[in-house]
C-alpha cells in the first residue's frame, strides 16, 4: 500500500495511551441535549441553540455534519432519543414546545423526526418478514404525519433543508402519500384524503389498530386536510422531465443548500438495488452538475458507497465458487489500496481481516487487523473479539492490545471494549495502571451504554483467551451490578466447570437469582396483544428463564445423584421435576421430552403422582415418550397407589401401535410385557379388545 499517509503499524512504534477520563455525557450530542431542554420548558433556549445550528450549517462542513447528525442519526446521537423513544408522551413535550413557541421550525422538525422514527418501529428494523398489514398501514400513516411535519418547518422557515432530507429515506421505505405527488406536480389535493387508508382499517379491525396507534399517539379520525401546495420557496416541477419521490426532494433540499455533502450519504444507499434502485444511476448523479460543488475526496466517499454495497452483507468465505473468491478479494484489496478515504480504506481493510479470521487464516488476519486500525481504530464487536485474541498469540508483550482498547473503548463504538477497560481498570489487566474508582466509572458507563449482551460476551471473550479467573471475576462483577446474561454465565462456569472445581450449589444460588431478576421484571411488563416487532434485539427474558430453569434442573439431577439421604433425594427430586417442568412451560421444547422420559425413572413415588396428570395429557395428545412411561409407572408394583396392570398394558399397546420400530418402546416392551411366554400371553388377552379409534395421537386411523 503506497502513497498514502498510513499510521505507522509496527507494533514497535506505538506509544502506551493514556487512559481517558470517563466520556462527558455530552460527547455523542451532536447538537444538545434536548430532553433537558423539553422537560424544563426552556424552549427558547433551545430554538436559540438550534437557531445557530442551522445557520452554521450553510458555513462549514462540520457544522453541516453536526447539524445533520442531529437529526438523521438517531441511533448514534442522543440528542432527541430519549424524547422520542417515551413515545406519546415524548410526542405530548414536542407539542408542547409547539404552542409555546408557535413560529419554532424545529419544533416541527422535532415532530418529522418523531413520525419517520415510529415509521420504522411499526415497519420493523431488517427485512420486515414479520410485518403484519397493520403495521404497514400504521408505517404509512406515520409516513404521511412525517411529511406534514416537515412542510410545516419549511412553511415556517424556508432554509430548513434538513426537513427535505427527513423525507428522503421515509418515501423510499414507505412511498409517497398520493396528495403529496398531487401537490409536487402543482396540482390541488385538497379532495384527497390524509390518513384514508388508516381510518379504514381501523373500522374493519378497530381492536389491533387501537392497540398498534396506542404505540405512537396515531389518531385515525384527526381531522387533517392536505396542503393545497408546498410550501413558498420550494423547489417547483417545471421541467419536462418532472422530478419525483426521493429525486424531487434530493433536488429540493440542494435547492436550499447548494453546497451540501451529507445528504447524500444517505440517498445513495436508499438507491441501490435493494430498495429497487439502479447502482448506475448514482455513478451517473456524481459527475452530474449536482455534485460539482463537492471534492474529490467526497465524491470518492460517494462511489465507495456504492462499491460497498455489494460486499456489506457477506464475507468472503460465503462464496463458493473459488474463482469469484479470489475476484472478491482482489477488489476489496484494490479499494483498500486505492480509495482516498481513511474510513473508506479501513472498511475494505475490515471486511479482509474478519474474512480472513473466519477462514482461519490467521497470519493474513492480523496484518490487515493492523491496516484497519491504522485507519481508523474503532472496530464492532466480532473484531474486537478478533483483536484481543490475534494479538494475544501474535504480540502477547506488546502495546497494541492496550492501545486498542483505549481507542475502541473511547470511541464509544464497542460497548465490549467499554467493559474490558473498565475491568483493566480494576485490575491492571493488560498493561493497564489500575485505578479502582475510574474503572468502576466506565463499567456505569458502558451498562448504561449498552444494557445487552457486551458484559457476558467480555467475561465469555476473556475465558476464551485462557484468563478463567478474570473471567469469573467479571462475570461476578456483572452480576452484581445487574449486568444481563452474567449471572447465569456464573450459573455455567460453575456447574460445567471440571469436577475438582465443580461447585453446584454456587451455581444453583446464580441460577435462581437469574430466575428472581427475570420473574420480576416480567410480572411488571404488560403482555400486549399486539406487540411491535424487535428485529435489533433478539434476547428475551422469557428465553434466558427457560434456560435458567433448565440449568437448575440439571444441578438438582446432579445433587441426587450423589444424596443418600431418602428425604432430601425426595426432596432434590421434586426440585428437578419442578424446574424441569417451569422450563417447559416457558416454552423449552428440549426439556419436554426430558421431563416425559424422567417421570417414570424417579425415586420418589409422590412425585411421579403429583405429575400425573401432565403425563397423560401428554399421552392422550400422542406423544410415545408419555405413553412409554405411563407403561412403566403403571407396571411398578412397588407403588400400591397406582399400580394397574391394564393400564400398564394399554399405554405400551399404544405406543407400540405409534411407534412399533421405536428401540426405547421395544425395550420397556419386552422388559415388561414380553420377558416370557405367560408374560406375553397376559399383555395379548390384556390388550385384544382395544379398538384402534382408541389410539391417540392419530392423524391418519390405523386399518
Amino acid at each position: 500500500m503506497q502513497g498514502r499517509d498510513y499510521i505507522p503499524c509496527d507494533i514497535a512504534e506505538y506509544h502506551l495511551l493514556d487512559v481517558a477520563e470517563l466520556p462527558p455525557k455530552d460527547k455523542n450530542r451532536a447538537l444538545c441535549d434536548m430532553r433537558s431542554f423539553l422537560r424544563e420548558g426552556r424552549y427558547g433556549e433551545l430554538d436559540k441553540q438550534l437557531e445557530s445550528a442551522l445557520t452554521a450549517s450553510f458555513l462549514s462542513r462540520d457544522a453541516e455534519q453536526r447539524y445533520y447528525r442531529g437529526w438523521m442519526d438517531m441511533e448514534n446521537t442522543p440528542d432527541l432519543r430519549s424524547v422520542i423513544s417515551m413515545g406519546p408522551e415524548g410526542l405530548a413535550q414536542i407539542k408542547a414546545w409547539q404552542h409555546d413557541c408557535p413560529e419554532s421550525n424545529h419544533a416541527w422538525l422535532a415532530e418529522t423526526l418523531y413520525w419517520h422514527h415510529c415509521a420504522w418501529r411499526y415497519r420493523s428494523y431488517g427485512w420486515a418478514k414479520k410485518t403484519t398489514a397493520a403495521m404497514w398501514v400504521c408505517a404509512a400513516a406515520c409516513n404521511e404525519m412525517m411529511v406534514l411535519a416537515a412542510l410545516q418547518a419549511l412553511t415556517l422557515e424556508p432554509r430548513q433543508w434538513m426537513a427535505a432530507a427527513l423525507i428522503i429515506p421515509a418515501i423510499t421505505a414507505f412511498g409517497v402519500p398520493a396528495w403529496l405527488a398531487v401537490i409536487i406536480a402543482n396540482e390541488k389535493a385538497d379532495s384527497l384524503p390524509v390518513l384514508g387508508e388508516l381510518r379504514d382499517y381501523q373500522q374493519c379491525y378497530p381492536e389491533e389498530m387501537a392497540a398498534l396507534m396506542s404505540y405512537s399517539g396515531l389518531n385515525a379520525y384527526a381531522q387533517i386536510l392536505a396542503p393545497d401546495a408546498l410550501p413558498p420557496g420550494l423547489l417547483r416541477n417545471q421541467t419536462e422531465k418532472a422530478l419525483i419521490g426521493p429525486h424531487y426532494w434530493l433536488f429540493a433540499s440542494l435547492h436550499i443548500h447548494p453546497t451540501q455533502f451529507y445528504i447524500f450519504t444517505d440517498y445513495i444507499p436508499f438507491q441501490m438495488p435493494r430498495w429497487r434502485g439502479l447502482p448506475q444511476d448514482m455513478l451517473d448523479l456524481i459527475v452530474s452538475p449536482a455534485c460539482e460543488h463537492l471534492s474529490l475526496q467526497e465524491k470518492d466517499h460517494l462511489r465507495h458507497l456504492i462499491w460497498w454495497d455489494d460486499f456489506c452483507d457477506d464475507l468472503g468465505h460465503k462464496v463458493a465458487d473459488l474463482v469469484e473468491r479470489e475476484w472478491q478479494f482482489t477488489e476489496v484489496k484494490r479499494e483498500a489500496e486505492q480509495a482516498l478515504n481513511a474510513n473508506d480504506r479501513a472498511q475494505a481493510l475490515r471486511w479482509l481481516a474478519a474474512s480472513y479470521y473466519v477462514m482461519e487464516d490467521e497470519p493474513s488476519a492480523w496484518h490487515y487487523l493492523q491496516q484497519a486500525v491504522a485507519q481508523e481504530p474503532s472496530l464492532g464487536g466480532y473484531l474486537h473479539h478478533a483483536a484481543l485474541r490475534l494479538a494475544g498469540k501474535f504480540a502477547p508483550e506488546s502495546r497494541w492490545l492496550h492501545n486498542q482498547i483505549c481507542h475502541n473503548a473511547q470511541l464509544m463504538h464497542s460497548p465490549q471494549a467499554m467493559v474490558l477497560q473498565g475491568y483493566c481498570l480494576l485490575t491492571g489487566l493488560f498493561g493497564f495502571t489500575q485505578n479502582e474508582a475510574l474503572g468502576r466509572e466506565w463499567l456505569d458507563y458502558a451498562l448504561q451504554h449498552d444494557p445487552k449482551d457486551a458484559w457476558d460476551q467480555t467475561g465469555f471473550i476473556l475465558n476464551e483467551l485462557n484468563y478463567p479467573d478474570d473471567a469469573t471475576r467479571l462475570f461476578t462483577l456483572g452480576a452484581e451490578y445487574g449486568a444481563r446474561g452474567t449471572a447465569s454465565s456464573l450459573g455455567s462456569f460453575y456447574l460445567y466447570a471440571p469436577s475438582e472445581t465443580r461447585d453446584i450449589l454456587r451455581a444453583i444460588s446464580y441460577y435462581r437469582q437469574v430466575v428472581e431478576q427475570n420473574s420480576t421484571l416480567l410480572s411488571q411488563k404488560v403482555i400486549a396483544k399486539y406487540p411491535l416487532i424487535d428485529n435489533t434485539d433478539p434476547f428475551s427474558y422469557e428465553d434466558e428463564l427457560k434456560r435458567a430453569y433448565y440449568s437448575l434442573a440439571r444441578c438438582y439431577q446432579l445433587l441426587s445423584y450423589e444424596e443418600t439421604d431418602t428425604v432430601k433425594t425426595a426432596e432434590l427430586e421434586g426440585k428437578l421435576v419442578a424446574s424441569l417442568k417451569a422450563s417447559v412451560d416457558w416454552g423449552n421444547d428440549v426439556a419436554l421430552p426430558e421431563l416425559l422420559a424422567l417421570l417414570s425413572e424417579l425415586h420418589t413415588l409422590s412425585v411421579t403422582h403429583q405429575y400425573l396428570d401432565f403425563l397423560l395429557e401428554h399421552g392422550n395428545k400422542g406423544s410415545i415418550l408419555a405413553m412409554t412411561s405411563l407403561a412403566k409407572i403403571y407396571f411398578n408394583r412397588k407403588d400400591k397407589h397406582i399400580y394397574n396392570y391394564k393400564l400398564s398394558a394399554r399405554w405400551m399397546y399404544f405406543a407400540l401401535a405409534l411407534a412399533p420400530d421405536d428401540e426405547k418402546v421395544n425395550e420397556v416392551f419386552f422388559s415388561r410385557h414380553a420377558r416370557n411366554r405367560w408374560v406375553t400371553h397376559r399383555y395379548v388377552w390384556s390388550t385384544s379388545r382395544i379398538a384402534v379409534h382408541e389410539i391417540p395421537g392419530q392423524e391418519h386411523p390405523i386399518c
